[in-house]
């Protein structure tokens, strides 16, 4: 997993714009604030909490975190 703190502090800048935060997320999902903030961070990988969160910001998870969402093209022409 690759840690983004940047990406992470840019992505709590977006929710609190909109009025959400973190803590908010992790109560709606029923998981531990600290889960929802490592994987907004990069050091785990949950679907829940990435769409959660991509879904609160109105965009697709893979517009948040590219990098779990590449497909490989091995072996396609």
């Amino acid at each position: 997993m690759v840690l983004n703190i940047d990406r992470h502090k840019q992505i709590i800048e977006r929710l609190h714009e909109r009025g959400v935060s973190l803590g908010m997320i992790s109560r709606t999902l029923k998981k531990s604030k600290s889960h929802v903030t490592a994987t907004c961070q990069g050091r785990t990988k949950s679907a829940l909490v990435e769409n959660e969160i991509a879904r609160q910001l109105d965009c697709e998870p893979s517009d948040l975190w590219p990098e779990r969402y590449q497909t490989t093209r091995e072996g396609r022409s």
